[in-house]
């Protein structure tokens, strides 16, 4: 798949939105029309609930299908204004495959030097804001982060902000992204790091909310709406497994349901990442405990969720493999 010539990474190149259409409507466009059973509302009402900020809007939000599809779609807005994107100098290999593949050139800063950030800003579309490998590390503070982000502003460059570090910079509470036209800084976030469970593939940005309705209307041959099962998992039963307030039996069924369609598509691993996102509203549920489906058996394990003890079912998607195809 090539765009303006540029060859683009199969592996971060399918499946950008869960769904264009309800992506699209999520973003506050038909917001009083919105049925949670119909797309992902649910899932950014419940993003905005577990931020604990009083400025956060669902209208702030934009689900992505992952972290990779949010850094893609930042740098295909960004495409046009200068071709170079700064990253720390010791970064995630997966910057040069996203980036790269868009025949982007990067540039890399010192993560803990303010100097060596502001001064990419001047040369940069787009400067991400992240620590080498675990950004829970080194922190930048407040007075740190203002300053990088009004010079990006004055220069005309996009902040991409990782929110695990904004967060332990500044705390959930702290968006000052949002204040009043500030319309260059986004923050990307994970579903991994949002509710503890790694491999999950959703994506989150918060961003001004004329930043997220631009980056909707990014148009591009890349964007491939529903382009597989995963997707379509995540664009039309996301907010009923990620909803706390569901019914125990209306959760179950729907898994159960979908569950179905996914074995006949004999597409395991989306199964095994499925099982992750079953929340269950019971009381009676004791970790260790057994659940079981459809004549499934799922573990029950202690969790978190918005700060509430909740349990969830969890089995490696080989297991489930093995399990539904009766080995």
């Amino acid at each position: 798949m090539d765009i303006m010539n540029k060859e683009i990474y199969k592996d971060t190149g399918s499946g950008l939105f869960p769904d264009d259409q309800i992506v699209i409507d999520s973003t506050g466009y038909a917001v009083a029309d919105y049925s949670d059973e119909s797309g992902l509302f649910g899932l950014r009402e419940s993003y905005v609930y577990s931020q604990h900020n009083n400025c956060l809007s669902p209208d702030n939000v934009l689900v992505t299908s992952g972290v990779k599809e949010s850094l893609l779609l930042i740098a295909l807005y960004s495409q046009g204004k200068r071709n170079l994107i700064g990253i720390p100098e010791i970064a995630w290999p997966g910057y040069a495959k996203v980036f790269g593949g868009l025949g982007y050139e990067l540039t890399f800063y010192k993560h803990d030097c303010i100097t060596s950030i502001t001064e990419a800003t001047k040369s940069c579309s787009m400067v991400v804001l992240n620590n080498p490998h675990n950004p829970t590390g080194v922190t930048l503070n407040k007075h740190d982060i203002e300053t990088i982000s009004e010079k990006a502003r004055s220069n005309n460059c996009l902040l991409v902000i990782d929110e695990c570090l904004l967060h332990y910079s500044l705390g959930s509470s702290e968006r000052t992204f949002l204040d009043n036209d500030n319309t260059h800084t986004l923050v990307v976030d994970s579903i991994s790091k949002w509710g503890g469970m790694p491999g999950l593939r959703v994506g989150f940005i918060n961003a001004h909310t004329t930043l997220i309705r631009d980056l909707v209307n990014v148009k591009s041959d890349f964007i491939n709406p529903v382009s597989s099962i995963a997707q379509i998992v995540a664009s039309r039963n996301m907010s009923k497994m990620s909803n706390w307030a569901l019914k125990e039996k209306e959760t179950s069924q729907s898994i159960i349901n979908l569950m179905g369609r996914l074995v006949e598509k004999e597409d395991y691993e989306v199964i095994g990442t499925l099982t992750q996102y079953m929340w269950i509203k019971s009381n009676k549920a004791k970790a260790d405990d057994f659940l079981t489906f459809n004549g499934h058996t799922f573990e029950i394990i202690n969790g978190q969720h918005f700060g509430a003890n909740k349990r969830y079912a969890r089995f490696n998607y080989r297991q489930c493999a093995r399990v539904l195809n009766g080995h």
